[in-house]
């Protein structure tokens, strides 16, 4: 169904195909060879549909609701909520550190940034991410009480920790927020640019300070891997959305600079 109250600018590098007077907006995701037929065929999603206003400059779309996108990834979010939990069953204090992956900003930062990216409009990445967060959220403390009936590691455990769920639930709607605004990254001005620097910053702050930890303390291994490697990942995936290059590199550098100092320094000494 499309909703006739979300509309938005037609993203970039989308396709219009016209069909029984309706303009519907498709993003390709491949494309087939037909050896039979000799000819490459497109494989398209449909993600809107063009509002019927050809006097609009620029023109804009409406969008559709992918509801089974919705669901998915709330489950996904369950899922990283189990791996997650179970994750606590690694030793905190070795080289790798693989419990502490999901306690790090790192995790959810990387989260955020990919859903956010994925997304075809502001609305539909607060829901996405709000909801795998939250899915997440609900798996993780839910998961944590059902051990604490069985293991004894986690029999302190063993009743459904209200307080942290409900903290976290709400940190989950901030996540939707967060994502909801750095999806304005996309309109091509300077504040998108400095949004733009903004994921890979976070990671990279992140990504020094356990490089110190795993340098001094032998520790987090995982952790610094992850880091870097999805900062990277934002800082070539997001570099060609940001047109004033400059404020997209000086962001990044005075930001990293400032969270690692803030956020990360006065836990490592």
């Amino acid at each position: 169904m499309i909703r006739k109250d979300v509309i938005v600018k037609r993203p970039e590098g989308t396709k219009i195909y016209r069909q029984r007077n309706c303009e519907y907006v498709y993003h390709v995701t491949g494309s087939e060879y037909k050896k039979d037929k000799q000819y490459v065929v497109e494989k398209r999603v449909c993600i809107g549909k063009m509002v019927d206003d050809e006097n609009m400059n620029p023109r804009v779309m409406k969008i559709k609701d992918n509801y089974i996108s919705y669901i998915l990834l709330f489950l996904a979010g369950v899922l990283a909520g189990i791996i997650c939990r179970l994750s606590d069953f690694f030793p905190y204090e070795s080289l790798w550190s693989l419990s502490s992956i999901a306690t790090m900003f790192g995790f959810w930062i990387a989260s955020v940034g990919l859903i956010t990216c994925f997304s075809s409009s502001n609305r539909g990445a607060f829901i996405n991410s709000f909801l795998y967060m939250f899915g997440m959220t609900l798996s993780f403390y839910g998961l944590k009480s059902i051990l604490g009936l069985y293991i004894e590691r986690f029999s302190s455990e063993s009743h459904f920790q209200t307080n942290l769920f409900l903290l976290y639930s709400a940190l989950s709607v901030v996540c939707g927020i967060g994502s909801y605004i750095l999806y304005y990254w996309n309109n091509g001005k300077l504040i998108g640019s400095i949004f733009c620097a903004l994921p890979a910053s976070g990671m990279l702050a992140e990504a020094v300070a356990c490089l110190l930890m795993l340098l001094n303390h032998r520790m987090l291994l995982a952790q610094t891997l992850f880091d870097f490697v999805f900062a990277v990942i934002f800082l070539f995936l997001l570099y060609k959305k940001a047109n004033y290059k400059t404020i997209y590199f000086a962001t990044m550098g005075v930001v990293t600079i400032l969270v690692f100092l803030v956020v990360y320094q006065p836990f490592l000494f």
